[in-house]
């Protein structure tokens, strides 16, 4: 991600907010943004803008950040989109 996102990111994660991490086709951040915006106030998405990072061609890592006591629903999405035919939860940022 580029240097303004790694410093919201890393402000975030001083405030205490919930952050978890993704990894995506490029082709389906725009459905997990568009079900995550279908849940007013669960939290927010932060993609890379530009091309996805060269190490893994074809994905994006999307950091999705959300207010303390939101995590258990933040997770409960996540694992809803996780294979079978959905997104896996790489890593807790």
């Amino acid at each position: 991600m580029g240097p303004e996102v790694d410093s919201l990111i890393a402000a975030a994660r001083e405030d205490g907010l919930v952050l978890r991490r993704v990894s995506v086709q490029d082709e389906d951040v725009v459905f997990v943004k568009t079900v995550l915006e279908a849940y007013p106030g669960l939290g927010i998405l932060l993609a890379p803008s530009g091309p996805a990072s060269p190490a893994v061609p074809g994905k994006s890592t999307l950091t999705v950040m959300g207010a303390r006591g939101k995590e258990a629903e933040i997770d409960d999405l996540l694992a809803e989109l996780a294979p079978p035919g959905g997104v896996p939860l790489e890593a807790r940022a």
